[in-house]
């Protein structure tokens, strides 16, 4: 079955929410006007369906800002489980850095992130990534380096990534260069600009 970003995005923060970790209130050290309202450290959520796990979250730290409904992850790693109870991990993800703006629907993921999309064989890498939930986009700044391989061997690099999580297409818009395997051919490609 697939699922858009958007799904494995309101996941995560389901599971977040609904997570078993420890909490600290107010350390001495936050009492400032930006400071966060809850600090959670080592937080792992696992979420369960008809008895079966489907989805583990674990952060290193994450920090909720309610009044701004910002949230800031270190350390992310998420991993999604096959719906036919097999344990087959169908999506599994991590980065560095995550800043999630609930009210403008932006997701930035920073500091090496990295996704795996079984159904698909595809891996994504990149130093940073913006995803905007309400238009579908996510995309890499304009000279951020963005890697797309498939399990094929096909292996595409570049800047100025930009995708359409909808229609599951993406662009490179500066320069790219890689390897497309066709089942007849292999093909070398470079262009951008």
């Amino acid at each position: 079955m697939r699922r858009g970003c958007g799904y494995y995005i309101l996941i995560f923060l389901f599971l977040l929410i609904f997570s078993a970790c420890s909490f600290k209130y107010r350390d001495d050290a936050l009492l400032s006007d930006n400071a966060p309202e809850m600090v959670m450290e080592n937080a792992k959520a696992t979420r369960y369906e008809q008895s079966r796990k489907t989805v583990i979250f674990t952060a290193g730290t994450l920090e909720v800002y309610d009044a701004d409904r910002v949230w800031a992850v270190e350390s992310v790693k998420f991993i999604e489980y096959s719906d036919d109870g097999s344990d087959t991990v169908e999506l599994e993800g991590t980065a560095g850095l995550l800043i999630i703006d609930d009210k403008a629907g932006v997701y930035s993921l920073g500091n090496t992130t990295n996704f795996f999309m079984r159904e698909d064989g595809l891996r994504v890498s990149a130093s940073d990534l913006r995803w905007e939930k309400k238009v579908h986009r996510l995309q890499s700044p304009e000279n951020g380096m963005v890697e797309i391989t498939k399990s094929d061997g096909s292996l595409v690099r570049g800047t100025g990534f930009f995708a359409d999580t909808l229609s599951r297409s993406y662009i490179f818009k500066r320069s790219f260069s890689g390897v497309i395997v066709n089942e007849a051919i292999d093909t070398d490609i470079t262009g951008g600009r």
